[in-house]
């Protein structure tokens, strides 16, 4: 979130200054199970939509000269699995 956060605010898109705090927060109010819905792809074998998740984070970066390491990692490890089995 903090990295995303930090691109939005590079990008000019005015956010709360308190958006990461508060959405970990709800975070917190989730159910123990849930899971997101791209684990849930990956499990069942389905297309990723990475490209449009953390690799456009990544690109979005990049272009805002902004680091994003968590997005870069997590693309980097789910690419491999993109198009499902």
């Amino acid at each position: 979130m903090a990295e995303t956060a930090a691109l939005a605010r590079a990008r000019g898109i005015a956010i709360r200054a308190d958006l990461e705090a508060a959405n970990w927060e709800m975070l917190q109010t989730l159910p123990d199970d849930m899971r997101a819905s791209t684990a849930i792809d990956l499990e069942q074998g389905r297309r990723l939509e990475i490209d449009w998740i953390s690799g456009a984070a990544c690109r979005l970066a990049r272009e805002a000269g902004v680091p994003a390491p968590m997005n870069a990692a997590l693309y980097a490890l789910l690419l491999p699995h993109k198009a499902g089995r």
